[in-house]
């Protein structure tokens, strides 16, 4: 890109902003202390949430997923459109979370997947099935047409129904003349400027791998070749990957260069090396710690200032381990977790009587 080039992008994407138009996707409403290290999302991002077993990373995906969903009814003109390739949960359990948190919101009604279906010894009371009802009818007009829950076993076969939206929601150009689909291409233009498509892949493991490629080539091709070149830089795709952390030898044992146990224990990129060009290709990287499985080995069951014995389950770390100006090493912050909903909520550590009292409304205390 040249500089005159450039120039003229910035003053046109200030007029297409003055317009009211929609360059970046806030992340802040809902994680705070992150505003000054990443405001939110443009397009082309490449996403990896990673994390432990346990700590939650397809949780963290879902509701960050929900929350990009809700900007299109509080940003005026946006329009969004999700993917959510489901490789670890049923679709079932993604779409009666949806419910599950309706029935709460609107209610105050706490009920758990497996209540709600009708997995558990005990039946909830019939005066709820209207509510039930309802939810099903509004999410049908509101969530269904703009959140694709899918469960595709290749990655080609996920690229391909991506790409067979763009192709309806906007033209292939090859130097700058309309291509035909299978043609050469250089460039995607979207029919409305404000459209934004989204994709998750949870989790990128258990992707299958494709003919004449071994699994880590699948996904290399993947990440590398369908996510970040075609749908992030040409047609500016936010693509969100689910990672496990698979931690060395090494990462296990104390004091090894100075580090404590629970220094190794946290997401790294170290722990992404299993298929290492997500973590190179991704300009974002957050993980997810889950420090009451690791109370053994924490001084007092205190950790970041919360108090374990009293916080348990519902606490969580975020890790900011990447971003769009290099790696970062020393940014964590608390937030709430509540496993029965999928959600999570930012903790101030200068107001340790709110974040008792939201503590408090969670289905887990």
């Amino acid at each position: 890109m040249l500089f005159k080039q450039l120039a003229d992008k910035i003053v046109r994407n200030q007029k297409f902003i003055n317009d009211g138009g929609v360059n970046f996707l806030p992340l802040y409403p809902i994680f705070p202390r992150l505003k000054s290290f990443l405001p939110g999302f443009i397009r082309g991002d490449q996403v990896l949430i990673t994390g432990g077993t346990g700590a939650g990373k397809s949780r963290l995906g879902f509701f960050i997923a929900s929350y990009l969903l809700s900007l299109s009814q509080t940003i005026p003109n946006i329009k969004i459109k999700i993917f959510y390739n489901s490789l670890e949960e049923p679709v079932e359990k993604f779409k009666a979370m949806f419910i599950i948190n309706y029935l709460r919101e609107k209610h105050g009604i706490k009920l758990s997947y497996y209540e709600i279906m009708g997995y558990w010894d005990k039946q909830f009371p019939t005066e709820y099935h209207p509510y039930i009802i309802n939810a099903a009818e509004y999410f049908t007009n509101t969530i269904e047409p703009y959140f694709e829950v899918v469960q595709i076993p290749h990655p080609t076969g996920f690229y391909k129904l991506v790409r067979e939206f763009l192709v309806k929601t906007g033209t292939y150009y090859y130097k700058g003349v309309p291509a035909n689909q299978g043609e050469m291409w250089d460039e995607y233009r979207a029919n409305d400027p404000n459209q934004w498509v989204i994709t998750f892949s949870d989790h990128i493991g258990n992707y299958l791998n494709e003919s004449g490629k071994s699994w880590y080539e699948t996904l290399e091709h993947f990440s590398a070749q369908y996510t970040r070149q075609r749908l992030g830089l040409k047609c500016g795709v936010v693509s969100f990957f689910v990672q496990q952390q698979v931690p060395s030898k090494e990462a296990l044992e104390v004091n090894i260069k100075g580090k404590t146990i629970i220094d190794k224990l946290k997401p790294s990129i170290d722990g992404l090396n299993k298929i290492k060009t997500t973590s190179q290709d991704a300009t974002i990287i957050l993980g997810l710690f889950y420090p009451f499985k690791w109370r053994d080995h924490i001084p007092a069951a205190m950790y970041l200032g919360y108090d374990l014995k009293l916080w348990k389950n519902n606490l969580r770390t975020l890790l900011l381990l990447k971003s769009r100006e290099g790696v970062l090493d020393d940014l964590e912050m608390a937030v709430l977790f509540d496993g029965s909903r999928n959600y999570f909520a930012h903790l101030d550590k200068d107001d340790m009587d709110s974040n008792e009292k939201l503590l408090k409304q969670t289905t887990n205390v």
